[in-house]
């Protein structure tokens, strides 16, 4: 049995009426619920309220303080002295009468565990997670910290990538517990089994066969030979195939991926490839300038619409023939207009008057003053091809704006709920109808909308329910609503040629 099933099964100490959920640490810190799993006999974990901040913070507590602590104390410090951003970052370490703790970022996202309860990763996913985790504690043995406790429900996948939490409160842990601990998560990701303790890791133990446990390979067909074995290498203890340094893992993992990343954790390459066709990036730059006096063009064109239209509504009370709504629109005007198939022709002067008709209100196209990626599950946000999104209101069908590629699932990966477009109308307008033309025909987009231009999907509500949209599409609304900003949000890919999964808008308007 492992070091780490060996300290779960242990049960953890009695601790004082402070420590206890709803009691404050440090005048400040409101403890919330303990983490189980992270005790020994001295120190307990919890995740806590900072109400200072207003923000959840880990907090590992060690009763008593003093020399007791020094151990504790010195591998929280150590341990603060790292940076990389695969750790949860030890923020502050106190000592206090009776105790001492350590406070460290929270990070916000589902386990590894939870994610894997729906099946094994894609490998080069798993392989990627992995790769970075070890990129992280590689960082903390040369600044001479220890990880500890390395789990699968001990690891969060956030926007920004995987976050290990630290075993602060690990009696003597090493260097050589923290490469085995990387083994048994490539090992979990790629099978979905944990391979240290049945029921350990928070996933279902992995099986043994004449007493030795099975590989990867073994249990799920398609595992690549080289991450199995790599996996089972860096969980063997001793002898002339162990791993000896994490500074290998790591190596060896970060040349599997090569340079393009698999996964948001780094922006410093890109994801996938990007399409060809997107206008070089000083093209873009001089479109980007170029907004405000199209947005003075667009100013002009509605108010000669209103003239238009009030001219229309004076002729046909007076008899006369009734003159088109729309007028003519110059190419330099359809990057704010809809395409040229959605506008109104003019029509033939009719020979006598026409009936009249109840007075029913008319579609009118509302100008899209701007447009902007909306991706709030990546760190930084906005990483979802920036250059191309003028492509998805520029009036031109053949242009568009991509998502990235992501492997192994429609849901982008796994890895995050969704991402989309923001469209600024520029003042509040009624909407009754958005015009969605994509080249990727079934994916799934929901509208949102708001008065101000929110970060997250919390300060929107949905207009619409999720949709497949194909080809060219119109979502009408039951009832008009009056925002200022549109979300066009895209929660499914679709296959593509090569495997992976990508999604596209062509054309986006809306109506009102």
């Amino acid at each position: 049995m492992s070091t780490d099933t060996a300290r779960d099964a242990t049960a953890p100490p009695a601790v004082p009426a402070s420590d206890r959920p709803g009691g404050m640490i440090g005048g400040r810190y409101r403890l919330t619920r303990m983490l189980s799993g992270l005790q020994d006999r001295q120190a307990t974990a919890w995740v806590a309220e900072d109400t200072v901040l207003q923000r959840p913070v880990r907090l590992d507590i060690h009763r008593p303080g003093g020399d007791a602590a020094r151990g504790f104390l010195d591998r929280s410090l150590a341990a603060g002295a790292v940076g990389h951003p695969a750790l949860a970052r030890v923020l502050d370490v106190v000592e206090a009468p009776g105790c001492c703790y350590a406070v460290s970022g929270w990070p916000d996202g589902p386990t590894l565990a939870e994610v894997l309860r729906d099946g094994a990763l894609d490998p080069d996913i798993a392989a990627a997670i992995v790769r970075e985790l070890a990129a992280g504690v590689a960082d903390a043995h040369h600044a001479g910290a220890v990880v500890g406790g390395l789990r699968a429900d001990r690891i969060m996948l956030t926007p920004g990538g995987p976050v290990a939490v630290l075993h602060l409160g690990a009696a003597d842990p090493s260097a050589r517990a923290d490469i085995r601990g990387l083994g048994a998560v490539l090992y979990a990701a790629l099978s979905g089994r944990w391979p240290l303790g049945d029921g350990a890791g928070g996933l279902p133990g992995a099986p043994t066969r004449s007493g030795r446990l099975c590989s990867p390979r073994q249990l799920l067909a398609g595992v690549p030979t080289d991450l199995s074995t790599l996996a089972m290498r860096a969980m063997q203890g001793a002898g002339p195939g162990a791993l000896r340094t994490v500074d290998t893992l790591a190596t060896v993992l970060a040349e599997r991926c090569g340079l393009v990343d698999l996964l948001p954790f780094d922006d410093s390459q890109p994801v996938a490839p990007l399409p060809a066709g997107p206008p070089p990036p000083r093209r873009h730059r001089v479109a980007t300038l170029g907004v405000i006096a199209l947005g003075a063009i667009a100013v002009v064109a509605v108010v000669l619409l209103l003239s238009r239209m009030l001219t229309s509504m004076a002729s046909s009370s007076g008899g006369h023939a009734r003159t088109s709504l729309v007028t003519n629109i110059t190419p330099a005007q359809t990057r704010t207009t809809p395409s040229a198939k959605q506008r109104t022709t003019t029509t033939t002067p009719p020979t006598r008057p026409a009936p009249k008709t109840p007075n029913r209100a008319a579609s009118v196209p509302l100008r899209i003053d701007g447009a902007t990626v909306f991706d709030p599950y990546h760190s930084p946000p906005g990483h979802e091809n920036p250059p191309e999104v003028g492509n998805a209101f520029d009036g031109n069908p053949n242009t568009a704006w991509h998502t990235l590629e992501y492997r192994g699932f429609a849901t982008f990966g796994n890895l995050k709920p969704g991402a989309g477009l923001r469209f600024d109308l520029a003042i509040a307008a009624p909407i009754r109808a958005i015009h969605i033309t994509t080249p990727t025909p079934g994916i799934t987009v929901q509208v949102l909308t708001s008065d101000v231009a929110a970060d997250g999907l919390a300060g929107y509500t949905a207009v619409t329910p999720p949709t497949p949209v194909s080809g060219s599409t119109v979502l009408t609304l039951a009832k008009p609503v009056t925002a200022r900003f549109v979300v066009v949000w895209i929660s499914a890919l679709v296959p593509q040629p090569d495997g992976q999964f990508q999604a596209a808008l062509s054309e986006v308007s809306f109506s009102g």
